[in-house]
């Protein structure tokens, strides 16, 4: 969803006990961008009903992939290991820039988006540092870093002015891993458009590889 968007989504429910049943949800775990509402409120033996889930982007103030976890309360009391599971991936709205803000746009352009780390010994950690311009006309903002490989990535700086350069430092641990290894790192940008092979601009990619042998 974009970071400027409230959407809601509602799921059926039904009380299969003998019992009514009131649902609530821990305030807590709500946020301030969560809102739930159960209808109706206490439901009868046997009754069927809705749960209606409200996000709101902008108050989640994050980028990229986003999990929550409700935590509801039945007849009052904690409902523990029954959590409602609220996921969304949001993304900046660029809808509306101008043609002028657009020609303008800031760029992330890389040395190199590629490091290969020859062959090192299992346990061993490997660094380095992948380095960028923006040779854009705006800031270029770094919302997020997103690492699945055993990598940690430290951006040195968050808001990179137009013509300043900056760099990107990666560290792959190899404990554990064996073998041929490709890995990835995902930035995430305020880059609009998208490129000659229709991806958004906004992510971009940077990758490790090499050989890890005990």
């Amino acid at each position: 969803m974009l970071n400027t968007q409230t959407e809601s989504q509602t799921v059926d429910i039904y009380n299969d006990s003998d019992k009514p049943i009131s649902i609530t949800a821990d305030p807590k775990s709500l946020g301030t961008h969560l809102g739930l509402v159960v209808n109706p409120k206490i439901l009868s033996a046997k009754q069927a009903g809705t749960i209606t889930i409200t996000y709101t982007a902008p108050k989640k103030n994050d980028w990229g992939y986003q999990i929550d976890r409700i935590s509801l309360i039945l007849n009052n009391i904690p409902a523990a290991g029954f959590p409602l599971t609220v996921s969304a991936t949001i993304v900046e709205d660029f809808s509306k820039l101008t043609p002028d803000q657009l020609a303008k746009a800031p760029t992330m352009d890389f040395t190199t988006t590629e490091f290969d780390f020859g062959k090192i010994k299992q346990g061993a950690s490997v660094s380095h540092e992948y380095s960028f311009k923006n040779n854009g006309k705006s800031d270029l903002f770094i919302r997020e870093t997103e690492t699945t490989c055993g990598c940690t990535a430290v951006d040195n700086k968050k808001v990179i002015k137009p013509g300043e350069t900056s760099s990107i430092k990666v560290t792959f641990n190899s404990t554990g891993k064996s073998g041929v290894q490709n890995k990835s790192i995902t930035i995430t940008t305020n880059i609009p458009g998208k490129d000659k092979n229709g991806a958004d601009k906004r992510k971009i990619i940077l990758r490790i590889k090499g050989e890890v042998t005990i």
